[in-house]
């Protein structure tokens, strides 16, 4: 049983080295070009592709934001606290004719802080309370199919405002995708790190395990070889024995 036991520690310890170093590679060539690289332009791509593509990283830089139409609660186990995102809503006022709209996800009291800001003083130039626009913020982030369980938020947002404003005749387009900013190269790095840490682990152990594995089997066969060494027979000792005694016994 020992050895059934060591024998599927060493395939256990093989299957999850191969699993995250699958995973370390996917996560790298998945996103090596932004990595090495920069994200690329919103509002050049919308322009070129004639919307924002889907999964390519991005950078905007942010000036007008409507308000928040969502906060998503991350918890542990159901109940321990584990950060919060926020969703807002961006305005391109630049871009077809009149404008378009698209959502970011951002995470952290910076972030936060700094949407805020954005919100009160778009409100203002919005309102001809200011003259001008707000001192833009650059966020950076991934193309990405909004959440289900906010998306029926971002599509309330769109249907009380097309409702309200199409009398006005103002018709923007709304991108129904999200600009992740969690997704940043900061993130994907420290995802890399992590699971390459996990592979190098297991892959240690795998290591150690074959070696005690092999120990042992060298440390059987040494204590057999001692045994023959000593003139006892491991197949025939019994045998050999009871002749012995049976040329031994007087009559």
């Amino acid at each position: 049983m020992k050895k059934n036991n060591e024998g599927g520690s060493v395939i256990l310890l093989g299957f999850f080295t191969v699993l995250f170093a699958v995973i370390t590679i996917f996560i790298f060539a998945s996103s090596a070009g932004y990595l090495f690289g920069s994200a690329k332009d919103l509002k050049s791509m919308i322009n070129n592709e004639g919307e924002p593509v889907k999964d390519e990283f991005v950078s905007l830089d942010v000036d007008l934001v409507f308000d928040w139409y969502a906060e998503t609660e991350y918890k542990i186990n159901g109940f321990i606290p584990a950060g919060t995102e926020k969703h807002c809503l961006v305005y391109m006022d630049d871009i077809g004719e009149q404008g378009a709209f698209i959502s970011l996800t951002v995470k952290g009291k910076d972030d936060f802080k700094a949407i805020d800001k954005l919100i009160s003083e778009s409100e203002d130039y919005m309102n001809y309370l200011s003259d001008s626009k707000p001192d833009a913020v650059t966020f950076e982030g991934k193309i990405s199919t909004i959440d289900p369980e906010v998306s029926q938020y971002y599509t309330e947002f769109r249907t009380l405002f097309t409702s309200y404003y199409s009398s006005y005749g103002w018709f923007p387009e709304f991108y129904q995708v999200t600009i992740d900013s969690t997704e940043n190269k900061g993130a994907i790095w420290l995802r890399f790190g992590i699971c390459l840490a996990i592979t190098i682990f297991f892959a240690a152990a795998m290591v150690a395990a074959i070696k005690k594995k092999k120990e042992g089997k060298l440390q059987a066969a040494a204590t057999a070889n001692a045994m023959v060494g000593d003139g006892n027979d491991l197949v025939f000792g019994n045998l050999n024995s009871s002749e012995d005694n049976s040329n031994n016994t007087e009559v």
